[in-house]
């Protein structure tokens, strides 16, 4: 949404995630440059995306906003609303496949304009999100995926840290 000469028109228009629809994105993350113009306005450019039709699935799931600072209160209301989603889940020939977004470890300095939403530990965030996604009644497929005798979901899942390549919970 940000960093191109369109987004200018964004917050007037909103058709890059429309576009984006049209195109088949299915789920978009969001990341640093979304927050070029502070978070207010990232959530100008969404509601007016969303006033124009179908948006893709849009995410982001380590934000963490400010209760005595009301600079968020906009784009932490599009997540109360569910129009942005910590996960998702998307159906492609009969095969689910979650998602979730996180923002690196370097996010707050190379966001600074995100303030004063911040940016949790993307380890804490990522296993909250694998483990909603593994509770989610969506899914009962692949490796190590079934109901247990108590009816309950189990999955084998893993996090990769994308700088060191080390896996494993």
């Amino acid at each position: 949404l940000m960093g191109t000469i369109y987004h200018y028109m964004e917050e007037y228009n909103g058709f890059q995630l429309s576009l984006m629809k049209d195109m088949g994105y299915d789920v978009v993350a969001i990341g640093n440059h979304e927050f070029d113009y502070g978070p207010k306005k990232l959530a100008t450019i969404i509601e007016k995306s969303v006033e124009n039709g179908p948006v893709p699935d849009l995410m982001l799931t380590n934000i963490e906003f400010d209760s005595d600072n009301t600079g968020d209160d906009e784009l932490a209301d599009l997540f109360s609303k569910e129009i942005i989603v910590r996960t998702s889940v998307i159906e492609k020939s009969g095969i689910r496949i979650g998602f979730f977004s996180l923002m690196g470890e370097d996010a707050d300095e190379v966001a600074p304009f995100a303030v004063p939403a911040t940016f949790g530990k993307q380890l804490k965030y990522a296993k909250a999100a694998v483990k909603e996604l593994e509770d989610s009644h969506l899914f009962n497929a692949g490796t190590g995926s079934v109901f247990t005798s108590e009816g309950k979901h189990e999955m084998d899942a893993s996090i990769m840290d994308g700088k060191t390549l080390n896996a494993g919970l």
